[in-house]
């Protein structure tokens, strides 16, 4: 029967699975060899159960099965699982080790196992699920998914469960639903609507081009020929760009003159300049300094009067340009 603490598991490997007996002829790696792994693996197992370490003990007498199977781990198996109160997989193992030992249990082992199976039956309920769509998934809180249509109900824990179905479209329907020992649930899923195609472009019909109306003519017309014409305004922007042209060369013009102006200006102080620093250097004594300043001031009215002159060179050409310019558009 359930019990508040399980009893401690067997105390020695040997005891599940039998001292191995070496054969002579045996190859490497035969029934010997797996008897003493399954033995390590149960002897893990033992010192995570007395840590405390539940499902590492578990994993370890589950290997350890898997490896050399002896219906006696199917026990311990069983009693760890009571343990974390896994009730359908501690009614599995219980239910496999009673096959297995066929019969040849201790009247008292049997009674035990007998009574925590019927004891079992009351906390663990069952839960059929049916979905239209072959090939759906099916998962309860998260676990690994098994495909539907299922062979047999599901056998659950009491309590609160989630069930999650994944369609063959990736489409997901979850439903949660509580379960009490014995109970038995029905549920049934519904695969969604399925989506419309979009059209193929033949199937599309075909579109109507749109008749796009005549251009209408919306300037006055005059009954006679008497009638007096339309002012034109095509030739403004001419006249206007006459005018522009013009005044640039006038601009020009003015530029010119400046420049020339300017020039002439800076080439008689250049040449005034000039004479005095001759006049300077004719006389004795004079001052080195006084005739350094003389010569740079000479210097730059000259070159004043070149880049004058220059600047009044080119502003001719262009007033001479735009002058022929606005002439010809006339």
């Amino acid at each position: 029967m359930l019990r508040e603490r399980a009893p401690r598991i067997a105390l020695a490997a040997a005891l599940m699975l039998g001292a191995p007996r070496v054969a002579a002829a045996e190859p490497p790696g035969g029934r010997t060899a797996a008897i003493l792994e399954g033995q390590e693996h149960v002897r893990r197992g033992l010192d995570l159960y007395e840590e405390g370490d539940l499902n590492g003990a578990h994993a370890e007498l589950e290997r350890a099965y898997e490896v050399a199977p002896a219906f006696k781990i199917l026990y311990n198996l069983a009693q760890i699982s009571l343990r974390r109160q896994d009730w359908v997989t501690a009614d599995r193992e219980l239910h496999a080790y009673q096959a297995q030992a066929a019969g040849n249990l201790p009247p008292g082992r049997a009674r035990e196992v007998a009574d925590t199976l019927a004891h079992l039956a009351t906390r663990v309920g069952t839960v059929e699920i049916a979905a239209s769509a072959p090939g759906a998934r099916l998962s309860i809180d998260q676990a690994s998914e098994t495909l539907l249509p299922l062979t047999r109900p599901l056998v659950v824990n009491v309590g609160q469960h989630v069930v999650t179905v994944t369609w063959p479209s990736g489409e997901r329907e979850s439903r949660s639903f509580e379960i009490a020992g014995g109970d038995r649930v029905s549920l049934e899923f519904e695969p969604p609507p399925a989506r419309p195609e979009p059209p193929r472009e033949a199937d599309r019909p075909a579109r109507r081009r749109r008749e796009v109306p005549a251009r209408v003519d919306l300037r006055p017309r005059w009954e006679s020929d008497d009638a007096p014409a339309l002012v034109s305004h095509a030739d403004e922007p001419s006249g206007r760009a006459h005018a522009t042209a013009w005044s640039r060369s006038w601009m020009g013009w003015t530029g010119t003159a400046a420049a020339l102006t300017g020039a002439g200006v800076l080439g008689i102080l250049a040449l005034r300049s000039s004479r005095e620093l001759a006049a300077d250097r004719g006389s004795f004594p004079i001052d080195p300094a006084t005739l350094k300043d003389e010569s740079l001031r000479t210097h730059r009215f000259a070159l004043g009067a070149d880049v004058l002159a220059l600047a009044g060179a080119a502003l001719a050409g262009l007033s001479i340009y735009l002058s022929f310019r606005g002439g010809s558009s006339d």
